[in-house]
């Protein structure tokens, strides 16, 4: 015998999906623009760019606005026309993704590696809008650091370090930023020969204790050289 069963799906927790990234703007249109570049302004060809709405709700709806590539000059851009619903103090909000997933792991810090492949616009007021988008994507240099003296108190304690560095977008009031996490460590002396950190940049050692449960984050700036470097830190604990 036969069952037959039929699966009801709510129509507001469904999503749908919409690709516009083909169509042409010849009215009322919005720019999207900027250049991809690392280490003394070197454009870098051939990095992916997407645009898209995203309709918040019970369900969501996205629209595809871009799908881009970088020229050999590093520069990308776009014209579009920003549906009504789109425009000014909206629910949903725009996304910007980076992927550069083509460029050597040896030699860059990729954005989407270091959590800095996304940007986030809540709202586009008016349609002639000029978004300029500049992009940084380091280059990978390493540092020495010694962590001494780690003798925990109580359960929890910890003793570790993270580099924060300029990654991604650099829009002006919020320039992107990337993290190298390092895992907690337990030995009492610990000695990192490969903390990864932007060549050619202010960077910002983290660190952080956590010492009879108490939790403080110090970040002490280190300016890496172009080329070789002899940094070598040591914090205790």
């Amino acid at each position: 015998m036969k069952k037959i069963f039929r699966l009801f799906v709510p129509l507001s927790f469904m999503a749908c999906a919409e690709d516009d990234s083909q169509d042409t703007c010849t009215a009322d249109c919005t720019r999207l623009q900027g250049q991809v570049v690392t280490l003394g302004n070197q454009p870098l060809p051939n990095i992916k760019i997407k645009f898209d709405y995203k309709q918040s709700g019970s369900g969501y709806h996205v629209r595809t606005i871009a799908n881009l590539k970088t020229s050999d000059d590093g520069l990308f851009g776009r014209d579009f026309h920003l549906q009504d619903d789109e425009v000014g103090n909206q629910s949903g909000l725009f996304r910007f993704e980076i992927d550069d997933s083509n460029l050597d792991p040896n030699t860059y810090i990729n954005v989407g590696v270091a959590d800095q492949s996304e940007m986030i616009i809540n709202q586009i007021f008016t349609r002639d809008t000029v978004l300029n988008v500049p992009i940084y994507i380091p280059k990978k240099a390493f540092i020495k650091v010694h962590l001494n003296n780690f003798v925990p108190q109580v359960d929890g304690d910890a003793f570790y370090i993270n580099t924060v560095y300029p990654a991604g977008p650099q829009v002006p009031g919020a320039p992107g930023i990337g993290v190298t996490f390092r895992e907690p460590n337990a030995d009492v002396n610990q000695f990192y020969t490969d903390v990864v950190v932007s060549e050619g940049a202010e960077n910002f050692v983290r660190v952080y204790r956590r010492k009879n449960g108490i939790v403080t984050i110090e970040d002490f700036p280190v300016t890496v050289p172009v080329g070789p470097n002899n940094i070598e830190l040591t914090f205790e604990y």
